[in-house]
């Protein structure tokens, strides 16, 4: 059914395990070097990282609240007392038509920002 109402989505979809998205993160040019920040438990100084893209200085702005589980790049999302409310897969660009795909497919129709606050992206209310 997914193939018939979201084919794009169905084909990408297919072998996705947190060694796949752990390799697409990576090679994310944007995603990359914040999983190498996280990994050395360095956060880069600001100058070297303020002539990057919007997205990079996004995840940068954010390294504290950046995690890896399983390998996969997550931003934590805390609710107001602090506690981790839930974890977002940060998605790469690659990766992006066919979430938004499975988010809107006619199989799962949009289901609202509730629905969707499991993943993340730069500017991902604009997509």
């Amino acid at each position: 059914m997914l193939g018939r109402t979201a084919p794009n989505a169905a084909a990408m979809v297919n072998g996705w395990d947190p060694q796949k998205l752990k390799q697409c993160q990576l090679d994310d040019p944007d995603i990359g070097p914040a999983m190498g920040w996280l990994e050395s438990g360095l956060r880069p100084n600001w100058k070297n990282v303020k002539p990057t893209s919007p997205a990079l200085r996004s995840l940068w702005q954010q390294f504290d609240s950046l995690v890896t589980l399983n390998g996969v790049l997550h931003r934590v999302f805390y609710d107001r007392t602090g506690e981790v409310k839930f974890y977002q897969v940060i998605i790469p660009h690659n990766l992006k038509t066919a979430v938004l795909e499975l988010i809107h497919c006619d199989v799962c129709a949009h289901l609202g920002y509730a629905k969707c606050e499991r993943v993340w992206w730069y500017n991902y209310k604009q997509d």
